[in-house]
């Protein structure tokens, strides 16, 4: 969130805060997911605003495509996935870069140890 904050001051842009979770997640849940959100976003950007979405769906591909829509960057969270060939990015995020129009940046998880 510091790193889009600060690439959106930079260049007078907005961010979007997109969390595609699972389409049965309940209203509740939806909710939920969102205030803890918007609390991240309260301490790690206080002061400026992001438009938070939580946005249930079974295709994170296309739901991300089409929020991506007329966008210039998105910013994307890797997840260090272990295989017996070592680390690989996911299927899905793969296929994501594959089709975006725009910029993107992929942020990974912080070395642990």
């Amino acid at each position: 969130m510091r790193f889009a904050q600060i690439l959106a001051d930079e260049n007078q842009a907005q961010v979007k805060l997109l969390h595609v979770c699972n389409r049965r997640t309940s209203a509740n849940r939806v909710a939920w997911i969102k205030s803890q959100l918007a609390l991240l976003v309260s301490k790690w950007a206080p002061e400026n605003e992001f438009e938070i979405q939580v946005t249930p769906s079974d295709d994170i591909v296309r739901t991300v495509l089409q929020q991506a829509k007329g966008v210039d960057l998105v910013v994307l969270r890797s997840r260090r996935q272990r295989t017996e060939a070592g680390l690989a990015i996911s299927d899905v995020t793969t296929r994501m870069t594959q089709q975006l129009d725009c910029s993107i940046v992929m942020l990974g998880e912080p070395h642990s140890g």
